[in-house]
């Protein structure tokens, strides 16, 4: 498999913002998602952004490179289908993760990796009761915190994930 192009990150917290940041300046096309309000559809993203941005020391590289990412909303997950890449990192909570992947299993592409960002859930867990082909994509990702400065992944396969 080529290096993602299109990354998609899922959870504007302190974790999904520094992913997204790192990713941006490994020249990724970044998309990041998180909650909407009722004037706003883009709120939880763009202040997630914000909090990167002010953030001490940053998670930008540049203040500049905050506008490059594409800023999104889970009321919204269409634009999922053109995503490589799709990293959850929401709250370290099982239900509210398998909930959010029963989600993404109809809206990704059929060639996408979908991964998790955790640190400490059973990724088998989080994956239980999705289809083959989506289970076959599907692997754990743990960014050890701030990616920035700490030049660490982990990958956590299941025994389902396809090798490649």
């Amino acid at each position: 498999m080529a290096w993602p192009e299109k990354v998609a990150v899922l959870g504007a917290g302190v974790m999904g913002v520094q992913i997204a940041a790192l990713l941006v300046a490994a020249g990724r096309r970044v998309q990041l998602f998180d909650l909407a309000n009722s004037s706003d559809p883009n709120a939880g993203a763009r202040s997630g952004v914000a909090r990167g941005l002010n953030a001490r020391p940053s998670a930008f590289y540049t203040p500049e490179m905050a506008d490059l990412i594409e800023l999104g909303s889970f009321d919204d997950l269409s634009a999922l289908a053109e995503a490589d890449w799709i990293i959850e990192a929401i709250v370290e909570e099982v239900s509210a993760k398998r909930a959010l992947l029963a989600r993404l299993e109809a809206e990704v592409g059929e060639r996408a990796v979908v991964s998790s960002n955790t640190s400490g859930l059973s990724i088998a867990q989080l994956i239980e009761g999705r289809k083959t082909d989506f289970s076959r994509r599907f692997l754990g990702v743990h960014f050890f915190n701030p990616p920035r400065y700490l030049e660490l992944l982990e990958i956590i396969p299941t025994p389902d994930t396809d090798p490649e």
